[in-house]
Formats: structure tokens, C-alpha cells, sequence
């Protein structure tokens, strides 16, 4: 699926969209942040659903709040 993320404010930090995604996990990420080399995505309301790091110039890997595996590259 793909993840589209904006730099207008939004709660939680940024604003953000997924499509495509299958699971209501991903389909809830409305916002994203970044601090230090951590994004967090977060869903309605701005609760997190998933932390990832950097892991290469253009690469974030982490982990649903739920406890699958995600990633992010463009």
C-alpha cells in the first residue's frame, strides 16, 4: 500500500494518508511525526499506531502498535 505524508499540521503532528493498505491499522493513519531519527504514525484522535526508525537514507523500519512489521521507503 502507500503511504502519503504532508507537512501541514495536523493532530499529532503532521497530516498523512494511506491507500490501498488491507488492514484497519494502516487505513487509520491520519498524522505522523518525526523526532530525531523516529517517525511515529498515528491514528484518528493522534493515538500512535506505529513507531519505525531510520534504517538508510530513504528507508524507516518499525512496528505496529498491534506488533506487525512495517516499513516506508520512497
Amino acid at each position: 500500500c502507500q503511504l502519503f505524508m504532508t507537512l501541514t499540521s495536523w493532530t499529532g503532528g503532521y497530516r498523512a494518508s494511506t491507500r490501498g493498505c488491507s488492514t484497519a491499522t494502516l487505513k487509520s493513519i491520519s498524522a505522523w511525526n518525526l523526532q530525531g531519527t523516529q517517525v511515529t504514525l498515528a491514528g484518528t484522535g493522534g493515538a500512535p499506531v506505529a513507531h519505525l526508525n531510520s534504517s538508510g537514507a530513504s528507508r524507516f523500519d518499525g512496528s505496529t502498535t498491534a506488533g506487525g512489521q512495517i516499513s516506508f521507503y520512497r
